[in-house]
C-alpha cells in the first residue's frame, strides 16, 4: 500500500534521460523527511534529566520552539555538548521553516549549522548534519546539489539500518 502511495506521489523517471532535477530533489526531500521520522525510538526512553535528550524528545514531538529553547539551555550549561545541541536547534529551525516559510527560521538554521564541528558526532548525528546541509541547499534553490547530498546519505554505509531502509520504502 505505502509503495503504491509513494509511486503515485513521486513520478517515475523519464525513459532514457533520467529524472528531472526538480523531481529528483523533491524525491530526495521526501526520503530524508521519512528517514527523520524513523529516528530511533530509544530517544523516547531517554533520561528526562538530560537536557539534550529532552531537546531531542521535544523535537520528535514537533514542539520546535521548546526544542530550540532546550537546546539553547544545553549550549549555555554544557558547552561540551554544544555541537549536538546546535544540531537539534538547526533541525528544529528547518522544520519550522518547512511549516511557515519564515525567512528568520532558515537564517537561524543556517547559523546553527555553521557553528557546528561535526568531528565529535556519532553516526546518527553525522547523517542529521549532512541532511541539514542538504535541506539548506534545497531551500536556497539548489535542488540538484541537495539531491546529491541526500543521495550520499542514502548510499552511505552507516546512514540507514536495513530496518530503516525497509521502513522508508514501505
Amino acid at each position: 500500500y505505502h509503495r503504491a502511495m509513494l509511486r503515485s506521489v513521486l513520478p517515475r523517471p523519464r525513459v532514457g534521460r533520467g529524472p528531472e532535477p526538480r523531481t529528483a530533489a523533491w524525491r530526495a526531500v521526501a526520503i530524508v523527511v521519512s528517514v527523520w521520522c524513523l529516528a530511533p525510538v530509544d530517544v523516547l526512553a531517554a533520561d528526562p534529566k538530560d537536557p539534550l535528550e529532552s531537546a531531542r524528545v521535544l523535537y520528535n514531538q514537533r514542539q520546535f520552539q521548546a526544542a530550540i529553547a532546550a537546546a539553547e539551555e544545553v549550549v549555555q550549561q554544557l558547552p561540551v555538548r554544544a555541537d549536538s545541541a546546535n544540531l537539534v536547534a538547526a533541525r528544529a529551525y528547518l522544520e519550522q521553516y518547512r511549516e511557515t516559510a519564515a525567512p528568520d527560521d532558515l537564517v537561524n538554521a543556517r547559523d546553527r549549522l555553521r557553528r557546528l564541528d561535526p568531528e565529535g558526532f556519532n553516526p546518527t548525528e553525522r547523517v542529521e548534519f549532512v541532511v541539514g546541509l542538504g535541506e539548506i541547499l534545497f531551500f536556497d534553490g539548489a535542488p540538484g546539489a541537495a539531491a546529491a547530498i541526500f543521495g550520499s546519505v542514502l548510499a552511505g554505509p552507516e546512514s540507514l539500518t536495513p530496518a530503516a531502509r525497509d521502513g522508508l520504502l514501505d
